[in-house]
């Protein structure tokens, strides 16, 4: 049921998401469902905290490893950005669901988003104070960092899904050869030098 809740997620976000669906895909009852989750809310939040932990088990284990300060926040931009394009379907439709205000999406970015922010932000702060970077507000360094690395990944899949109609099995199709240059690895780290060169002093 939790996958066959992702397929949906990925496509329709979690607006689009519907318990009856879910059970149809699974091949399960709606008593089965209710069992298990209880609620579409609960298996909402089951399935966000599933994406987030992955991507913050990532991130710190790129900290963890990266080196100096400058390093560390290298290789935590690039271990995001690899993420963001490995699960670009999903990543495209939370976005989408801010833009739109899902509350319980919103909620869960509001609990979870500072748990990461942090960890950039101290790196940021470090490589600032160490002269490695330009001194500037921390906003305004994560705002010029995370567009550089993310949008193109959210512009590449928006669109493949606009060139594809946005249908579910081209789009998921497409995605994995239009653009694909923009998600892959090299590219990401590409995009990471080229923003933190930019803020070089």
């Amino acid at each position: 049921m939790l996958e066959a809740a992702k397929q949906i997620v990925e496509v329709d976000g979690c607006s689009g998401l519907r318990v009856r669906e879910v059970a149809k895909r699974a091949g399960v009852n709606l008593g089965m469902f209710h069992y298990h989750f209880k609620s579409k809310d609960r298996l909402i939040q089951i399935l966000l905290s599933e994406y987030y932990e992955e991507f913050f088990s990532r991130l710190q284990q790129a900290v963890k490893i990266g080196g100096d300060s400058l390093a560390s926040l290298r290789a935590a931009l690039v271990a995001s950005g690899c993420y963001a394009a490995e699960e670009r379907t999903f990543f495209f439709s939370f976005f989408r669901d801010l833009l739109n205000e899902n509350a319980q999406v919103i909620q869960f970015a509001a609990t979870n988003v500072p748990r990461h922010m942090a960890i950039f932000h101290d790196l940021i702060r470090k490589c600032q104070d160490e002269g490695e970077l330009v001194k500037m507000p921390l906003e305004s360094t994560m705002s010029f960092l995370m567009s550089s690395i993310h949008m193109p990944t959210l512009m590449g899949y928006a669109m493949v899904r606009r060139a594809t109609g946005v249908s579910k099995k081209k789009a998921q199709r497409g995605q994995q050869t239009r653009f694909k240059n923009l998600y892959a690895e090299e590219a990401i780290r590409m995009r990471v030098d080229s923003a933190l060169k930019g803020l070089r002093p």
